[in-house]
């Protein structure tokens, strides 16, 4: 299922204590996500083939058309199968009862009627009003009344008027026709829609278009305003240029001029700074009048504000001390986390216990282990020795039946043969002698340590026995000179 996720065998069941809970929840998330995504990519499947089909029947070319196009594909097959009105009945002809009028109506689009029962004033009134409508041929009263009475050509009529309706909904069943006029109509129906919003976008650039025009002559007219002005300037600059450059009286003029100008703009940043000044300190006497006659007013406001304040300091104050309480008691949270986390005497004492019963089990089963691993591997050097001494009796036996048979140098060959064999399992023996009795020196020496460390052992637990025994009767006499300390002191 290309799980991205890893599980092994044991992992399915949720292990021991919900133990691999943590290694299942990634891959049942990963599920629920493929299960929903295959959903959804299911239901989008269905929905393209129920397009498909509902496409493939008989309306849904126009129910997939635009609403203007599927209009006007409804219009053009009401238009090809509509009733077609025949004959129009005059204005002077009325009908006196309900039954006439019915037949007149179905005269006039096309039925056979043949009602025997007709008045025969009504047939001449027939005969007499009624006129056809059908291109160019104009058919008298007279001509209806024989079509009524003989039937003909209105049946012909009819039998028209139902081979174009029998051919309309052939044509409107027919699912290829149905298919290519509705293609054709949603073409249309697209590209009329791409047409006109390609003609707003040219109506918008259009518009834009006049819009930059306007702004470019408005820029061009500034450009030359500016372009004037400019000129206007330059030959003021000249002429005063050239003012300056003339006579001494000129000169003399021109600077008492600038003097005069540079007090005048002096006079007037003055003037303003001044107003500026007068409105400032205006506002601030406002204000503090303001202020004067409010106390002035109401002595009670001023109380009120001056508590207000008070106890907007002493409100802050609180609020800064219980911050400091709250660090304080964040700080010995944590302190008494810390002391939680060191284990306790007894704690350490279970602790203790299980470790020791934790190694013994561990000593045990490390025992039990070798024991089997010995039996295995003595086990396993017997066999070897087994199958050599099965191999050696073979190639004896298979020897000693070809030299028995053979001549007696063969015979010589085979007892020298048979005396190297020997040779070689004695000197097997004298080595696995030599590993046996190395193997038991090595046992004496292990019992010989062991016995050691119990006696050690033994002493270890003798001495605690006798640090016990004197630490009790340290107790006691500590006790009893504390009595008597106590009594000495009471005398």
């Amino acid at each position: 299922m290309a799980c991205p996720h890893p599980l092994q065998a044991h992992q399915i069941q949720g292990g021991m204590n919900e133990a691999d809970f943590p290694a299942l929840l990634p891959i049942v998330m990963w599920l629920v996500k493929r299960f929903y995504e295959t959903r959804e990519r299911t239901a989008v499947q269905l929905r393209r083939f129920s397009t498909l089909q509902f496409g493939l029947r008989r309306y849904a070319a126009s129910m997939a058309l635009p609403e203007d196009a599927r209009t006007g594909a409804f219009r053009e097959a009401a238009k090809r199968a509509r009733v077609q009105r025949r004959f129009k009945r005059t204005a002077a002809l009325k009908s006196r009862t309900e039954e006439s009028r019915v037949n007149l109506v179905l005269v006039e689009y096309g039925e056979n009627v043949q009602d025997p029962g007709l008045a025969a004033g009504t047939r001449q009134e027939l005969r007499d009003m009624m006129e056809t409508k059908s291109g160019s041929v104009t058919v008298r009263g007279g001509q209806v009344v024989e079509m009524l009475t003989t039937g003909s050509e209105l049946s012909r009529a009819a039998t028209e008027y139902e081979a174009r309706v029998a051919k309309t909904q052939e044509e409107l069943s027919n699912p290829a026709a149905a298919g290519v006029a509705s293609s054709f109509e949603r073409q249309r129906g697209i590209l009329k829609q791409q047409l006109k919003k390609e003609e707003a976008k040219l109506d918008a650039a259009r518009q834009e278009a006049a819009l930059v025009s306007g702004r470019v002559k408005q820029v061009a007219e500034a450009a030359e305003e500016q372009a004037k002005h400019r000129k206007q300037l330059e030959a003021e600059v000249r002429n005063l240029i050239r003012l300056e450059q003339g006579d001494g009286d000129h000169q003399a003029t021109l600077k008492a001029l600038k003097d005069l100008v540079m007090e005048n703009e002096g006079l007037k940043a003055q003037e303003v700074a001044f107003k500026a000044s007068c409105k400032e300190q205006r506002a601030r006497l406002t204000a503090e009048l303001a202020a004067l006659k409010e106390r002035q007013a109401d002595p009670q406001e001023e109380r009120l504000s001056e508590i207000e304040k008070m106890y907007e300091k002493v409100q802050s104050r609180c609020s800064r001390l219980r911050q400091v309480v709250a660090e304080k008691n964040r700080a010995v949270a944590g302190v008494r986390r810390l002391i939680d986390d060191i284990p306790t005497r007894t704690e350490l004492i279970q602790y203790e216990r299980r470790f020791v019963e934790l190694y013994a089990q561990v000593t045990r089963k490390l025992e039990e282990v070798r024991k089997y691993y010995d039996m295995y591997n003595v086990l396993e050097q017997k066999r070897d020795f087994l199958d050599k001494e099965v191999k050696l009796l073979g190639s004896i036996t298979q020897g000693f039946d070809v030299a028995m048979r053979g001549r007696q140098a063969e015979k010589s060959k085979f007892l020298d043969e048979f005396d190297g064999m020997i040779a070689g399992v004695q000197q097997q023996l004298e080595t696995q002698q030599a590993t046996l009795e190395a193997r038991a020196t090595k046992v004496d020496e292990l019992n010989k340590q062991y016995q050691d460390l119990v006696e050690e052992e033994r002493s270890y637990f003798k001495a605690v026995k006798d640090f016990q025994e004197e630490c009790n009767r340290n107790e006691v006499l500590e006790a009893k000179a504390k009595r008597l300390g106590e009594s000495l002191i009471s005398v």
